[in-house]
């Protein structure tokens, strides 16, 4: 039996402070945008940088901690899953990817907070 699997493990930084929204009585959501980095040589053997960015989106209990916890510049590890979303804005389609936050790992230094 072949089994699917849609999960998303990154060690990056925060490049904004945590945007928490709330939804009434313990329904909340935060968004966050988190970098990962790629070092890589190129054709020269120049050293390069490369930077991913990434949505990630968590609920909750979770929401609160990360929004209370963590600020631009923080270092997380998250795990999740990745989820599409499609949309329309003036009428044309619009389509983003985000990580739906599992589980987190908060690595910064608490000496340096």
């Amino acid at each position: 039996m072949n089994k699917l699997v849609n999960r998303v493990v990154l060690i990056g930084n925060l490049g904004a402070d945590p945007e928490m929204r709330d939804f009434g009585k313990d329904k909340r959501v935060v968004n966050l945008r988190m970098a990962t980095n790629e070092y890589y040589k190129d054709a020269n053997g120049d050293k390069q940088e490369r930077t991913t960015w990434h949505r990630v989106v968590a609920w909750n209990n979770q929401a609160r901690f990360l929004a209370d916890a963590c600020k631009k510049g923080s270092r997380l590890l998250v795990e999740g899953k990745l989820e599409n979303k499609r949309w329309e804005k003036d009428g044309e389609p619009r389509y983003s990817t985000e990580i739906r936050l599992n589980e987190f790992m908060l690595l910064d230094d608490r000496k340096k907070n």
